[in-house]
């Protein structure tokens, strides 16, 4: 199966472990009331309300979560409730998170998040320090499960743990100022929340098993499928992928690319939101994120594009088995794009062919009398598994497809699957190492 895998949607409803000894967070499941849990007084803040709801994070009748709703001025958009918390001496580094639940289909569009701001004060009182939060849910009919490792603002004793609700401001008839509101609440739901001392993150989230069928939700791809936002009714983003050639260019719509098969086959995946009358329309996608053997992808993220290499005449398109070597993200024009580079697997014999192969030729490079001839006693196992074995690409010839699949796991607006349009390739043979330096002498 194809190394690059999406995570199941269903995770999502895994509750984070925010009964994990050291969680700082008291009353983060809400059982019985919001005690605790006050108004955070903000300049942007716009009244709101909290309450308690039975609607539940686990299902469990004898718990519940804190209901926020909000309305919107322009220019003030959230409302927030937060509780203080008193940070641990030396703590360098917390980890927070908790599960969010946004009803699609409301009448106002917005979204829900987490934010944690450090403070010079244990009781919160006195300089403020930097903000961290997480990107906002703005639609999802499940509880979203969300976490994420923030470093402590130098001299900070004290964080505040805040929950906002962010209504978009919708301009109406004859409101001069900004100052008229349409009566319809944005409401969200939070629950099983913590905050615990942490280390310093070492690297990104190994990314969790992915789906067994990668074409859940195909039968949708190209149609016009949308959703409602508030009183508008969006698009699905597009979800394009570049095969990039050997020059670094990518070739025409017509042409047919040809690779080499001891070169890995370069993309460009890029996710763009929908364009209306207005513009893009202004709502928030999860970026793509991919899993890598170079550990390249986002720091506590879980990877949120898979990509499916296919035998262009496969009239099932069994995916063929790669490996994704080196993977990057950003954001540019498009809501989010990703560089990826990979290959296809062969055989083993082939791959052990292509190995020796290798090895042959950086021994005619050795200097006289440093050739090492204990390669022919190594097994074929024992390449396979080797560290320089794994940098020799030996992709199998033939015209090939390749297809990307989106699919959102925490934030954002659109969690529906999303396909690209498929793109083909060929794979021609590289000539053998060294074949251009056949007449050459070797060194001494």
């Amino acid at each position: 199966m194809v190394l690059i895998r999406s995570v199941l949607l269903a995770s999502l409803c895994l509750a984070p472990q925010a009964g994990a000894e050291g969680n700082l967070v008291q009353n983060g499941s809400f059982d019985r009331d919001t005690e605790g849990w006050t108004v955070f007084d903000a300049k942007h803040n716009f009244p709101g309300q909290a309450s308690w709801s039975p609607l539940d994070a686990n299902g469990a009748g004898q718990s519940g979560s804190i209901e926020l709703r909000t309305s919107a001025f322009s220019g003030r958009e959230t409302f927030s409730v937060s509780r203080c918390i008193p940070l641990p001496v030396g703590a360098g580094w917390v980890r927070f998170g908790g599960r969010i639940r946004v009803p699609s289909n409301q009448s106002a569009a917005g979204e829900a998040s987490l934010s944690v701001e450090f403070t010079s004060n244990a009781d919160c009182s006195g300089l403020r320090g930097i903000m961290g939060g997480q990107g906002g849910i703005s639609n999802f009919d499940g509880w979203s499960s969300r976490e994420e490792t923030q470093p402590v603002s130098r001299g900070s004793t004290g964080v505040r743990f805040i929950l906002s609700v962010s209504k978009k401001y919708v301009w109406q008839e004859g409101d001069q100022t900004g100052e008229i509101d349409d009566g319809e609440p944005f409401v969200a739901y939070f629950d099983d929340l913590f905050l615990t001392p942490a280390s310093e993150p070492k690297g990104p989230a190994k990314a969790p098993p992915g789906v067994a069928d990668f074409w859940r939700g195909s039968d949708r791809r190209g149609s016009s499928s949308a959703i409602r936002y508030g009183h508008d009714i969006v698009e699905a983003p597009h979800l394009r992928v570049h095969v990039i050639g050997i020059d670094g260019r990518e070739p025409s719509a017509q042409a047919l690319l040809h690779l080499h098969s001891d070169k890995p086959i370069r993309l460009r995946v890029e996710l763009e939101g929908p364009k209306g009358d207005d513009g893009f329309r202004k709502y928030r996608l999860q970026p793509l994120t991919v899993a890598a053997s170079n550990n390249q992808f986002n720091w506590g993220g879980r990877q949120t594009l898979e990509v499916r290499v296919y035998r262009r005449a496969d009239p099932d398109r069994k995916a063929l088995d790669a490996e994704v070597s080196e993977a990057g993200t950003g954001e540019g024009p498009a809501s989010s794009s990703a560089s990826v580079s990979l290959h296809i697997l062969g055989s083993p014999t082939e791959r052990v062919r292509a190995i020796r192969a290798f090895f042959d030729c950086f021994r005619r490079y050795l200097p006289e009398g440093k050739t090492n001839s204990s390669l022919a006693s190594v097994t074929d196992e024992q390449l396979l598994a080797s560290p320089m074995g794994s940098m020799v690409v030996s992709q199998p010839v033939g015209e090939y497809g390749i297809v990307a699949r989106f699919e959102a796991l925490e934030t954002g607006f659109w969690h529906e699957p999303v396909f690209s349009e498929p793109v083909f390739f060929t794979i021609e043979a590289a000539p053998p190492p060294c074949a251009e330096d056949a007449g050459t002498e070797p060194a001494h």
